[in-house]
């Protein structure tokens, strides 16, 4: 039985009190230490996937708390700046990112407890590194690059993280209805 206090979920629930902490930089308009503090948020997210893969760490706790964990940073990041920075994120995007969340939530956690495994794909995938670099470059603009060309960058990849996230979402429905037609019928 692996211990669920192990290196990788320690490192989890460290990125969820940095989230946390994140989110009280932006809301105070410290966005120099929010954006550091936001890039050790990613790499702990990385840190902790590196290894609980290469130490064989992973735990139901751990499957559980690191997606969370990300949906709260992701999701709550673009709820904090569509208020800081409504000229690059605006409330229709986060309405978008929340809805996939839950629709993919709802969908995984039906399908898993039926026992259908239901891992992210490439767009899951796509969508969090985009929402990712997102985030951190309207933080970066409100702290240091003020420049139209970054504004332009950072607007271009906000607008594919919706996108992303609106393809994402639009492949979990499908591939739940697919589940879920082969559970009622089963």
């Amino acid at each position: 039985m692996k211990k669920i206090w192990n290196l990788p979920n320690q490192l989890t629930i460290a990125r969820f009190f940095m989230t946390i902490v994140f989110f009280l930089l932006l809301h105070y308009g410290h966005y120099g230490i929010a954006f550091m503090t936001f890039v050790l948020t990613g790499l702990t997210d990385f840190l902790d996937g590196y290894a609980a893969r290469r130490s064989n760490l992973t735990t139901d706790f751990g499957r559980l708390a690191d997606p969370i964990t990300d949906k709260i940073l992701s999701v709550g990041g673009f709820v904090m700046l569509q208020d800081i920075c409504p000229m690059i994120i605006r409330p229709w995007m986060t309405v978008i990112l929340v809805a996939r969340e839950f629709l993919a939530s709802g969908i995984r956690s039906y399908a898993e407890a039926h026992g259908v495994a239901f891992a992210a794909d490439y767009w899951g995938k796509s969508k969090m590194v985009l929402q990712i670099l997102s985030i951190g470059g309207v933080v970066l603009y409100m702290w240091r690059l003020r420049s139209d060309g970054f504004v332009l960058l950072v607007t271009v990849i906000t607008y594919g993280a919706v996108i992303a996230t609106f393809i994402s979402g639009l492949r979990y429905f499908w591939r739940g209805y697919r589940v879920l037609e082969d559970i009622s019928s089963a």
